[in-house]
């Protein structure tokens, strides 16, 4: 998604414990691994402008977690068929000693009824193994909704575009 805005960046990926911390609301448990992820590598390199992303789902008050297998997907998109799941998709940014900003963009999400053969397809096709939700909403992922209602449409491919301009904007960089 960076690519896109045609500024350079180096992908690091922070080794962080993300377990919610106990009464943690999905909300607060997204804004506060955003920040930890980029405060980590920031303080690994002090001059550079540090981009910070975790996002975390909610159904029926379960946390939704990245499958990590095809058999995990299937269970998963079964589970969640006919219901809506609320996404919270949080961006940081720290740089240096400055205190790190950060928003938080909320998704909802309407499944649809599918059969199994159907959630055996799209498992096959998309392979979402590796996203929370066991779909990937910026491809074949689209056909699983009823609905998104989202005040930033790429905050469910994992980072919310619109905010993070905004938080660019607020550090004086202007990417038009």
């Amino acid at each position: 998604q960076l690519e896109k805005l045609g500024i350079p960046f180096i992908c690091e990926p922070p080794s962080i414990d993300e377990t919610p911390n106990p009464n943690e609301s999905a909300k607060t448990l997204s804004l506060r691994l955003a920040i930890e992820k980029a405060r980590i590598i920031s303080n690994e390199h002090k001059s550079a402008v540090v981009i910070g992303s975790d996002q975390v789902a909610l159904c029926e008050d379960k946390i939704i977690e990245k499958p990590g297998s095809e058999k995990k997907a299937r269970r998963q998109l079964t589970y969640l068929q006919g219901k809506t799941a609320i996404f919270f998709t949080s961006v940081a940014i720290c740089q240096g000693l400055a205190k790190p900003r950060a928003k938080c963009i909320i998704s909802r999400v309407l499944f649809r009824a599918l059969t199994k053969t159907q959630i055996s397809n799209y498992v096959k096709i998309d392979q979402p193994s590796n996203c929370t939700g066991s779909f990937k909403s910026e491809s074949l992922g689209i056909c699983l909704f009823h609905y998104i209602k989202s005040n930033d449409p790429t905050a469910l491919v994992g980072l919310p575009m619109i905010a993070l301009t905004s938080l660019l904007a607020e550090k004086n960089i202007n990417l038009i």
